[in-house]
Formats: structure tokens, C-alpha cells, sequence
């Protein structure tokens, strides 16, 4: 996708360079990008087209990855709809996907790491605190092998971490027609960002979904526990 070209000096440079490359192909994505400010979600660089650390071993993914993640799910993002975020780390992608289905959606964002939970409310609340105030966006300490069964079923899910295999309480989670963005493969290893689909709800885990492999990707792993609280 030629990531490295499409860097700015500012949020609206680098969203017009993103559109410009084709990583951006919609106008809803263009508008909610151009909305949230990246330099709010990303403590260095904030506009560079490349993954910035956050640290706990974990990192915000490049602006690249965030565009082609709301391009593979706008058609279930959309008012009204209810969407599980896995790994919301710094909450950037967890405030997008909630802008695009306010204002009676929501847009559960779950982390393992405590801190990372806490760093994603403080950082929704520089700008767009309204998504939590309104109840748009709720923040959850939560494993993304376990997901959080209590607020589904999902329209949308989002991984942002790679996952030996796709999570079977994440797949049972979504509606039916609902749609998974996850990478799948092993730390250090061979990933592949998989686009999951729920076909129906019952019979046999894997006989109740579709997955297509998009392109190879490399994520931090979807732990189990976290080793940071």
C-alpha cells in the first residue's frame, strides 16, 4: 500500500495522502479520520504512516492499517450498530468506528492491559469525550480471547492483535452476516489479516463462519493474561 508516501506534517495531510494512495477509498472513512485527530491517540509522530509504541509491548497500529480496517467493516459500521474492538489500546480506532455509529450505536473497546484501557479513556476525552459521556464508547479490562459475550452480539469486531487461531467465543459473539477483522498466525511468525463472516449460528464452530485471507500483516500476539496488571 506504499505506507511510507503517505506521511504528513499534519491529521489532514496525512488523511488527503491516504485518500490520494487509494488506502482510503470512502468518503464516510475520509470524514471520520479527518474528524479525530491522531495526534490526541499517538504520543510521537503522530502523523507518520507507521506504528508508534505505547508501550506494555504494545503499539498503535500505522494510519495505513486504521483506514483499511474501517474500509473492510463500513458496511456493518453504521448507525445503530453494535461493535466489539479488541485491543483498543489507544482508543483511536475505538472513537472512529464509534463515530460511524453514533449516536444510538456502540462500540465496546476491550484490552488486556489495564493501564492501556485507562490511557485510551484519557485519551477519548481530550477531544471526543462526548462518545463516552453519551455512552457510545464503553471501555472494558478484558481478554480478546474471551471478548465480552455480555454486550453482544456484534455487528462489527475488530482484533488488533494476532491470534494463533480465529478466537471461537469471538466468532460465536458475532450476529449472524457480522464481520471479524483479525490477524491470525504466529508471534514473529507468518500473519495474516483474515476477514471473518458469520454465516450461521448453528452447527459445528467451524462450520458457522467464512474466512478470506486479505494480505500478511505483523501484530504484537493476543495474549492470554497480561504480564502488566
Amino acid at each position: 500500500m506504499c505506507a511510507w508516501f503517505c506521511s504528513g506534517r499534519s491529521n489532514t495531510e496525512l488523511v488527503h495522502r491516504l485518500r490520494a494512495s487509494n488506502v482510503i477509498t470512502s468518503e464516510r472513512v475520509k470524514e471520520v479520520m479527518l474528524r479525530l485527530d491522531r495526534g490526541n491517540y499517538a504520543p510521537n509522530f503522530a502523523y507518520d504512516d507507521s506504528p508508534q509504541y505505547l508501550g506494555y509491548e504494545q503499539t498503535i497500529s500505522a494510519p495505513h492499517m486504521h483506514a483499511h480496517a474501517l474500509e473492510l467493516l463500513k458496511e456493518r459500521l453504521v448507525p445503530g450498530a453494535t461493535v466489539l474492538d479488541v485491543g483498543c489500546g489507544s482508543g483511536y480506532l475505538t472513537a472512529a468506528m464509534a463515530r460511524m455509529v453514533e449516536p444510538k450505536g456502540r462500540v465496546v473497546g476491550i484490552d488486556i492491559v489495564k493501564p492501556l484501557v485507562s490511557l485510551a479513556k484519557s485519551n477519548i476525552e481530550k477531544a471526543d469525550d462526548d462518545l463516552l459521556t453519551k455512552g457510545v464508547v464503553t471501555l472494558e479490562c478484558k481478554t480478546g480471547w474471551e471478548g465480552d459475550k455480555e454486550k453482544g452480539p456484534y455487528d462489527a469486531i475488530h482484533v488488533g492483535a494476532a491470534a494463533s487461531s480465529v478466537p471461537r467465543s469471538l466468532v460465536e459473539q458475532l450476529k449472524v452476516g457480522g464481520i471479524m477483522i483479525i490477524p491470525v498466525g504466529p508471534e514473529g511468525g507468518n500473519q495474516v489479516l483474515c476477514r471473518v463472516q458469520k454465516i450461521k449460528d448453528q452447527g459445528p464452530i467451524e462450520e458457522t463462519f467464512v474466512a478470506q485471507e486479505l494480505l500478511g500483516v505483523r501484530y504484537v500476539p493476543l495474549v492470554r493474561q497480561s504480564p502488566h496488571g
